[in-house]
């Protein structure tokens, strides 16, 4: 699966050495993108995903997991709180490193990852130690879970979080040994694992059906990969999935990027307009 309209030339490519997306990349570029300031970036015009599909309509099929395989249901939620305010001036601090005059820099998404980190209750300062500013995302968590009587898989991005999380909960690493055994055979309540090392190639079905997001991930290729581990054909329960957010924040903008409400460039041209 492509990640972006770019990936497509080369798989086609493949196919037909260029007949229906030109010979070279450069050609592809020109006809169907335009850049952004920074002149490393291409943007998709307002015509290119109908033209390429009208281009490929002949040689490609398109078909999502629930087109030929027996799903469970799947439901999703949103639980938030609210930051206290010393977390807030940090995240508003953090939030100027992304303007630059009135554009977005290019590399705002990776920049975003401080503000995820306040969100959590943590950041870490330029010599990579870890300033501790709340337990918000962990009450969050310890409350959520409380209502949960199913085991969880906990989706975690950052080791400080990891920490933090152990020191509160009684909880395993999918990387233990013995973990996924011990998890299909239900027999650990709350598993860590990290959406870009657990995404795929594991079958997790038989131990739960709920996910926790202790964050949001801009990678959307994780977040549904991550989500099919217990998502998938055997799985006999509905599945649910919860997020937890900080309200009013990055968060906010990231779920809307993976439901599809809005594309990443957007979604991070409104986060600074507020």
């Amino acid at each position: 699966m492509p990640n972006s309209l770019q990936d497509l030339w080369s798989q086609f490519y493949l196919i037909d050495q260029g007949e229906r997306l030109y010979p070279t990349i450069s050609q592809f570029r020109d006809r169907w993108f335009t850049r952004d300031y920074t002149g490393f970036n291409y943007i998709p015009t307002s015509v290119a995903v109908e033209q390429v599909a009208e281009r490929l309509e002949d040689v490609m099929i398109s078909m999502r997991s629930e087109d030929y395989l027996t799903l469970p249901d799947k439901m999703v939620s949103v639980q938030s709180y609210l930051m206290p305010s010393n977390a807030e001036a940090v995240y508003k601090e953090a939030k100027k490193e992304l303007i630059l005059g009135d554009e977005l820099v290019a590399n705002a998404a990776v920049l975003t990852t401080k503000l995820l980190q306040v969100c959590n209750g943590w950041y870490y300062t330029d010599e990579h130690e870890t300033v501790h500013l709340h337990n918000g995302k962990l009450d969050l968590l310890a409350e959520v879970l409380e209502g949960i009587s199913d085991n969880v898989l906990l989706a975690v991005s950052f080791k400080a979080d990891v920490v933090l999380i152990r020191k509160r909960f009684d909880c395993t690493l999918i990387s233990d040994d013995g973990a996924i055994d011990k998890w299909n055979r239900g027999e650990i309540p709350l598993m860590l694992a990290n959406p870009a090392s657990a995404g795929t190639g594991l079958n997790l079905q038989a131990g739960g059906h709920t996910i926790i997001w202790y964050s949001p991930t801009w990678n959307l290729g994780h977040y549904q990969q991550f989500n099919a581990r217990l998502h998938r054909q055997g799985q006999p329960h509905p599945v649910m999935i919860h997020h937890l957010t900080a309200q009013g924040t990055v968060e906010d903008r990231v779920l809307d990027v993976l439901t599809g409400k809005a594309t990443t460039q957007d979604a991070l041209k409104e986060l600074l307009s507020e």
